[in-house]
C-alpha cells in the first residue's frame, strides 16, 4: 500500500477490503425467507488473518469496537509502544519475549495505576521483529514504563503518549495494521496469531436488529447447484439476490439470467438435487 501515499490509512483499509477473499474452500450459501420470499445466494470470507482482504475487515471490526468501547467507558486513553528485548529479535524471539513481559507489566500496571482494560496490536518490522502498540486506560509515567518494561524482560525502547480523538485511533490502528501487513509479505506471520487482542472486559460489538425475520440457510457445494437451487425458488416467485459474482463468465450467466439472452438451461420443474443440507434458523445478519 505504500504507492497510496495520497491515501489516508482507513481509505487504504478500505481499498484492502473491496479486493475480495482468495480462499478457494469456501461454501456456497442459499439463505431462504418465507416470509419475505427472498433468496440469497453468497459465498462467505474465511475471515482469516492471512486473507489480505478478511484480514483488513477484521481490522476496521475491531476498529469499530475499540471506538465503541472508548465512546462508552470515557476518560481519557493513552496509547504506548514497547519493543523486544535486543537479544531477542526475529519474529518468533520477539514475540515470545513480548508476550511474557507484557504478562507481568500488565499485572504491575494493574496493582500500581489500576489499569482494568486494554487493547495491544502486533506490528512486524523490517527485520521481522515485533513490536506491541495499545491503549490503556489510565496515565502511566514514561519513565515508570521504561524501568518497568526492562525489568519485566523487555527493551529499554517504549512511548507513551496521550490520545486526542476516536479518529486519532482508527487511524493508529489503521497504521500498524498496514505496515504488519506489508512486511507480512516478507515474513510470514506466525499461525494463529491474532494481530489484535483486548481485555476481557473489551466491549463487544451488538448483533444487528433482524426484526425477528428467520432464514434457513442451505449449504452447496458447488456454484452451479447453488444457481439450479436459484432457478427453483425464481419459478416460485421469490426474489433473488446473487451476492457472488466470481468472475467474467460468472457476470455474463447472471445477465443472461436476467435478460433471458443465452439463458443457461436450469431444470425448475422439481427441486433440484444438489447434495445439501439445512442449518438451524437462524436471524439475517447485514
Amino acid at each position: 500500500m505504500s504507492n497510496e501515499v495520497s491515501l489516508s490509512f482507513i481509505e487504504q483499509l478500505q481499498i484492502v477490503c473491496k479486493s475480495g477473499c482468495t480462499a478457494e474452500n469456501r461454501p456456497y450459501l442459499t439463505g431462504v425467507s418465507r416470509y419475505t420470499e427472498t433468496a440469497i445466494l453468497a459465498r462467505p470470507s474465511c475471515g482469516m488473518w492471512n486473507c489480505p482482504s478478511c484480514a483488513a475487515r477484521n481490522a476496521k471490526r475491531w476498529i469499530a469496537r475499540i471506538i465503541n468501547h472508548i465512546n462508552r467507558v470515557g476518560g481519557e486513553w493513552y496509547m504506548f509502544t514497547l519493543t523486544a528485548h535486543e537479544k531477542w529479535r526475529g519474529t518468533d524471539a520477539s514475540l515470545i519475549n513480548l508476550r511474557q513481559g507484557w504478562k507481568k507489566l500488565y499485572n504491575r500496571m494493574r496493582e500500581k495505576f489500576g489499569v482494568s482494560s486494554y487493547v495491544k496490536v502486533w506490528e512486524m518490522h523490517a527485520d521481522s521483529s515485533f513490536h506491541l502498540h495499545g491503549m490503556v486506560n489510565r496515565k502511566i509515567p514514561k519513565k515508570w514504563l521504561k524501568k518497568n518494561a526492562r525489568q519485566c524482560g523487555m527493551g529499554y525502547q517504549v512511548d507513551f503518549h496521550l490520545v486526542n480523538n476516536a479518529g486519532q485511533v482508527a487511524g493508529y490502528i489503521s497504521k500498524y495494521f498496514l505496515k504488519s501487513q506489508e512486511q507480512g509479505k516478507k515474513w510470514q506471520f506466525p499461525k494463529g496469531l491474532r494481530r489484535i487482542e483486548a481485555s476481557r472486559d473489551w466491549t463487544k460489538l451488538e448483533d444487528l436488529n433482524t426484526d425477528g425475520i428467520l432464514v434457513e440457510w442451505v449449504v452447496n457445494q458447488t456454484r452451479e447447484c447453488q444457481l439450479r437451487v436459484a432457478a427453483y425458488y425464481k419459478s416460485m416467485g421469490y426474489k433473488i439476490v446473487d451476492t457472488v459474482v466470481e468472475n467474467v463468465r460468472e457476470k455474463n450467466i447472471v445477465t443472461a439470467r436476467e435478460t433471458g439472452k443465452n439463458a443457461v438451461s436450469l431444470p425448475v420443474d422439481n427441486v433440484p438435487r444438489t447434495d445439501t443440507y439445512s442449518t438451524p434458523k437462524v436471524g439475517i445478519r447485514g
